[in-house]
């Protein structure tokens, strides 16, 4: 709707100066001929102008209005999620920036559907993986304007699915590092039986050269 308002004001404006030059050169002449009308579809397209321009008003504050809804039900699905999953704040950072809020109505080339579908479809088939298997069943989705939002949705729902059986979200370097972390600490626990101090063992040389 957005684009059909922005086409047609533009026509209609290109219109409109067509019918001023054309005004312009018969009041020029010296012999002026009749105006045929002129006048009369320059005052029709004028009103054309002010209706069109009143409907892309309109249709700018619906989408305005929409994109605040959307931006509010995204926080309240991101906030639930947290929650009923007692997610970090890395977690929830890293939920949010898959499931934006942000939702820009000034640019025509990409909109937050498609923005947000390739982030959730990469969690799928990275971090949120069933153990490799889901490579290559969750297709790469392109930055194109959607004209169905079933596959949209079908992604959020296995979104929902797979945190309620993981209970945690992580990128897939973090996960590494921390399980680096892990094994340098248990490996910095484990010290063999058969180490003995070398203060002990001094004093144990020095005992036994006393008894002799």
């Amino acid at each position: 709707m957005r684009e059909k308002h922005k086409h047609v004001l533009s026509d209609r404006a290109a219109q409109f100066r067509a019918i001023q030059r054309r005004l312009l050169m018969r009041f020029k002449d010296k012999t002026p001929a009749p105006l045929a009308n002129l006048d009369t579809l320059l005052e029709g397209t004028y009103q054309q102008l002010l209706a069109l321009s009143e409907a892309f008003e309109e249709t700018e504050w619906e989408l305005e209005r929409t994109a605040s809804s959307v931006t509010s039900a995204t926080k309240l699905l991101n906030l639930l999620i947290t929650l009923s999953h007692g997610m970090m704040q890395r977690e929830a950072d890293i939920l949010e920036a898959c499931l934006s809020p942000d939702v820009l109505i000034a640019s025509d080339e990409q909109g937050w559907e498609e923005r947000v579908d390739v982030a959730v479809a990469h969690m799928l088939r990275t971090c949120l993986a069933k153990a490799g298997k889901d490579l290559g069943q969750v297709a790469t989705s392109l930055l194109t304007m959607p004209t169905d939002l079933t596959k949209f949705q079908k992604h959020i729902k296995l979104l929902c699915d797979r945190l309620a059986k993981t209970g945690h979200l992580s990128l897939g370097t973090e996960a590494d590092s921390e399980q680096t972390e892990v094994e340098a600490e248990a490996a910095d626990d484990e010290s063999p039986d058969s180490v003995v101090p070398v203060d002990s063992q001094v004093a144990e040389s020095n005992s036994s050269k006393k008894g002799i």
